[in-house]
């Protein structure tokens, strides 16, 4: 609410979807990994499939949640989208789930990641098995903090 502006990303990139559902990207990571297109306060992704530098129009707040009514300012396609194998799929779902520990069991988290685990076994890479671990080791700090 008080930077009116983003820059929206489409990629496939395990790695970026676990660090940033726990927090754990540093700065210098972040700016690694983007570039600010010129005198502009948007920063897109240099290896992404595409972005959207977008600037809020019009917010809408309740108790839930706010909705940003957005303006695409400029966008561009950087290479194709393939779309998510299983593998990427239970990477995004471990990373909501770990984002999920003050208001889930943590019995229910372990089994979910249970069931997602075969899937990164069977179909993931380096990057993904890499992302499933860090998931599974933020939420065990999570809970063992409580």
């Amino acid at each position: 609410m008080a930077n009116p502006r983003a820059t929206v990303h489409v990629t496939d990139d395990a790695m970026v979807f676990a660090q940033a559902a726990v927090g754990d990207l540093t700065n210098e990571e972040m700016l690694a990994r983007v570039n600010q297109l010129a005198d502009t306060d948007w920063w897109p992704m240099i290896d992404c499939h595409r972005w959207f530098a977008v600037e809020v129009v019009r917010a809408q707040e309740d108790e839930l949640r706010a909705t940003l009514h957005c303006r695409i300012v400029e966008s561009k396609e950087v290479r194709p989208f393939f779309g998510f194998n299983r593998a990427r799929h239970a990477v995004i779902e471990a990373a909501i789930l770990a984002t999920r520990t003050h208001l889930i069991p943590k019995s229910q988290i372990v089994d979910e990641l249970g069931r997602l685990q075969p899937l990164v076994d069977k179909t993931g890479g380096p990057q993904e098995h890499a992302a499933f671990d860090l998931l599974k080791a933020k939420i065990d700090e999570r809970y063992a903090a409580k």
